[in-house]
């Protein structure tokens, strides 16, 4: 269920109604960005708010350096906890972290062209290409984007005018380093005006059913979709501070909220965030499956739960991009038959293995193979639904007392596992891990103490809950399994599982509608949210509140998250934010994935950076290019 979290969005007609009566209700008091270092602190004057000038690309390229020795318990970034690496250390998974680490990967030192990518999507049959309603990270080989997030082995930075040439330096995705994409700068005069200005010559692509002659994006298609994102798109709560949106020139655009929001330019870089014309919006069903988008690579074939096919767009802005002259997704669901489809070279990247042992015999049998160890950046979880017994404090505490996370994470994933956060773990650090010594009193294996709090809270016998999941093997569906006996043998708990299938499952989560409990992939859909987001998923009348939980407390730690500029004191609240959760377990937390994503001897440059997957429909295929030398041609 690696990417399950993604995948989960697709049933996005409930979610975007939500999220449209969402935006209404709460006007101002409710935003939901993605993740980004905030913006320098602003002070404001007495007659007008100081400038907060930002500048357009970052001074100098930032490395991401491997995981160093610390001299003692310390925090990682100012603000943040101590970082307990003594207790992560211990842990399985650290040795395999460091050997794949993403820095250990080759840079390369001039592009090379040509070729196309085959890679195995095992969601391809819960997959809609909506310009207007995906919500997942880094879909940006098929979609036009404002911004780039700096990604690849080589930086993005300073290279605007050149991507030919690696210039010897690692991008540094952990803190979506924000560079020029369709739009070419941005300047923030006020702390509540942003300016951004476009890129010329950026063409629509040429095809149905795009008719007009001047068909170059101005500010005035701008303004048009930032409006029609802010008012009914997937990502409209991330805009809902937005309070105006104006043209200036033709290539220059002025957008001002109502309140400061630290994270607002790191929403106007999400992947997700696809450029498209007024007149594909106006044409019926031009946005689905349709690639009307400023992107590197355009839609040609679509054949639904099959294939889905992407030809090099010949008028993409950022000359001598991309390099690949295309890619393709091929349907496979079946493990087997991946790691057979890869082992043979019919397809370039896998991203499915998460067992050490599983991805040692693959390197035997693909002499050259390149792998890189990643883990997702918000935990595995399950939501219980408060309600009849699991609206008692004392029975959810009494659920993780008699979680032996380290038994559970044997039969999982052999021990490859640690104990996660709701809040993406950069904001701690680049490399934070949280460790179960840290979780508290309420994760700490204790089943006397458990077993104590059932009968107070009235069910000495136990009870009967539901565990709703689409899962029917794997390492969520043995978790499950794992749960259901460890809670009958220490509590008495009778666990019931509802099995649906995938569509079913996800129309129940996102209308709120199951029983017991519900396992996440990730807490936070697409494994990587914003300093906001861990909070959306828990405040009253958001639309990812699957729950309905109403907690005063996290309403003002949220709204001080918000509008905190100082990146130290933000990291403070995000960390008083997982504390106090940990002791109210409205998520019940059980891992945090280590996986292994592995591409053959020919590819280059696949971003595979912790936070983007090498090859699929979450990585910006755009970047990536293959060594004609070693490439077995079209297959």
């Amino acid at each position: 269920m690696v990417r399950f979290r993604l995948r989960s969005l697709m049933v996005l007609g409930i979610l975007v109604l939500a999220m449209f009566a969402f935006a209404c209700a709460r006007g101002d008091k409710a935003a939901a960005p993605a993740p980004a270092t905030a913006p320098a602190p602003v002070k404001a004057a007495a007659s007008a708010p100081a400038a907060a000038p930002v500048p357009t690309t970052p001074a100098a390229p930032v490395t991401a350096p491997a995981p160093a020795a610390l001299a003692g318990p310390q925090s990682l970034v100012p603000g943040a906890p101590v970082y307990d690496r003594p207790n992560i250390e211990k842990l399985k998974f650290w040795g395999y972290w460091n050997d794949y680490h993403q820095t250990k990967l080759p840079l390369w030192t001039k592009a090379k062209y040509g070729g196309e990518l085959v890679s195995v999507n095992q969601w391809l049959p819960t997959i809609q290409f909506n310009v207007l309603k995906n919500l997942g990270d880094h879909r940006s080989m098929f979609y036009g984007t404002p911004f780039n997030i700096d990604m690849g082995l080589c930086s993005l930075q300073g290279r605007d005018a050149d991507f030919s040439v690696c210039k010897g330096k690692y991008a540094n995705n952990y803190n979506r380093i924000i560079t020029p994409a369709a739009f070419t700068a941005w300047s923030q005069p006020t702390p509540t005006t942003y300016v951004f200005n476009i890129r010329k010559g950026v063409m629509w692509p040429a095809m149905p059913p795009m008719a007009r002659i001047d068909r170059e994006m101005t500010s005035a298609d701008v303004v048009w979709w930032l409006g029609i994102i802010k008012k009914e798109g997937a990502l409209a709560p991330y805009f809902t501070l937005v309070n105006s949106i104006e043209e200036v020139d033709r290539y220059t655009v002025k957008v001002t909220l109502s309140q400061i929001h630290a994270e607002f330019m790191v929403n106007m870089a999400n992947m997700s965030l696809a450029l498209f014309p007024k007149e594909c919006y106006d044409e019926k069903d031009c946005l689905v499956n349709k690639s009307i988008s400023p992107a590197p690579f355009l839609l040609k074939v679509d054949q639904p739960r099959i294939l889905a096919v992407f030809e090099k767009n010949p008028e993409f802005y950022l000359k001598g991009m991309p390099y690949l002259d295309g890619f393709r997704l091929v349907g496979i669901t079946d493990v087997a038959a991946q790691k057979a489809a890869f082992i043979s070279g019919k397809v370039d990247s896998l991203e499915s293995v998460q067992q050490p042992a599983d991805m040692e015999n693959l390197k035997k049998q693909v002499p050259g193979m390149r792998v890189v160890a990643a883990t997702i950046f918000n935990g595995q979880a399950m939501r219980p639904q408060l309600q009849g017994p699991l609206a008692d404090l004392r029975v959810r505490r009494a659920l993780t007392m008699t979680m032996d996370h380290q038994s559970m994470w044997e039969v999982m994933y052999q021990g490859y596992a640690f104990f996660p956060t709701l809040v993406a773990r950069h904001y701690f650090g680049d490399e934070f891990f949280m460790s179960l010594e840290q979780a508290g009193e309420n994760y700490q294996f204790n089943p006397t103490k458990a077993k104590q709090l059932l009968v107070e809270a009235g069910f000495p016998d136990g009870f009967t809950t539901t565990i709703t999941t689409a899962a029917r093997s794997g390492p969520t569906y043995d978790m499950i399994l794992y749960l259901q006996s460890q809670w009958k043998k220490q509590l008495g708990v009778t666990v019931k599982l509802n099995q649906l299938d995938t569509v079913a499952a996800n129309t129940a989560l996102y209308a709120g509608q199951w029983e017991g409990l519900y396992p996440m992939g990730c807490y936070i859909p697409g494994c990587w949210g914003g300093g906001d987001e861990p909070f959306l998923q828990m405040l009253k009348g958001a639309p990812l509140n699957f729950q309905k939980i109403d907690d005063q407390k996290i309403e003002a730690l949220y709204l001080k998250e918000r509008g905190e500029l100082d990146a130290a004191k933000r990291a403070t609240l995000l960390w008083e934010f997982e504390q106090y959760e940990l002791t109210q377990l409205y998520a019940i937390r059980y891992s945090g994935l280590m996986s292994f994503v592995m591409f053959q001897p020919w590819s280059m440059n696949c971003a595979t950076q912790q936070v983007t997957w090498c090859g699929n429909t979450d990585s910006p295929t755009a970047w990536e290019m293959f060594d004609p030398a070693k490439y077995p041609g079209k297959r």
